[in-house]
């Protein structure tokens, strides 16, 4: 396993670090397979976008973990979901937190 290194927070001189555990893997992609995806794209790139999608869409990770597997802004994931015919997992209830969320903060922060 790996450890990867990212700035999580940062306010004026003190950094904080968050350690991400990274595995390595290594995959065995027939050629055919390999043309088709096309050799000017970043293979690796592109197998994590598919992982985000999948995972997605399976419900296993949320949309944030997903945008940052994919490792592509929310706009071009968005793109990508409907490139691949995958919906955003939200419904009424996430549309009715959202709006209470919304009005908590018209009010001037978390007062109910």
């Amino acid at each position: 396993m790996q450890a990867t290194y990212r700035n999580f927070y940062r306010k004026s001189d003190i950094i904080s670090l968050e350690v991400i555990a990274m595995r390595k893997i290594e995959l065995q992609i027939p050629e055919e397979i390999y043309s088709v995806i096309g050799t000017r794209r970043d293979l690796t790139k592109e197998v994590l976008k598919r992982l985000a999608v999948a995972l997605y869409a399976e419900r296993k990770i949320s949309l944030g973990k997903a945008v940052e597997l994919a490792g592509v802004s929310y706009s071009n994931f968005f793109d990508l979901l409907a490139d691949c015919g995958v919906y955003l997992d939200y419904d009424e209830e996430d549309l009715n937190e959202d709006m209470e969320t919304l009005r908590r903060l018209g009010r001037g922060g978390n007062n109910k």
